[in-house]
């Protein structure tokens, strides 16, 4: 439904700036999603927070296992080698 909402918001200036104009509500969001249902789309609050807050958590999803995979890779190397290989000694 968002998706479809940003889509014609880039096609049509009018509705581009009307969406645009609710950031200057003094409760943006509440104004935001008001705007949405008087175009027809039932959008609440709450459906823009679990929204946010699910895209947010695959993203810490993605980069977790990309920080994780390097750091048990180092920790595997230490492991082997005896020293870490972010910091390497002269001495074995």
């Amino acid at each position: 439904m968002l998706d479809e909402l940003k889509s014609k918001a880039r096609r049509d200036e009018k509705l581009r700036a009307e969406l645009l104009e609710t950031r200057k509500n003094a409760q943006p969001l509440s104004a935001f999603c008001r705007k949405c249902r008087e175009l027809g789309y039932e959008i609440y609050d709450m459906d823009l927070i679990t929204a946010g807050e699910e895209f947010y958590a695959t993203m810490r999803r993605s980069t977790t296992r990309q920080t994780w995979s390097s750091g048990a890779r180092s920790a595997f190397s230490t492991t082997l080698t005896g020293r870490s290989s972010r910091t390497r000694s002269s001495t074995p």
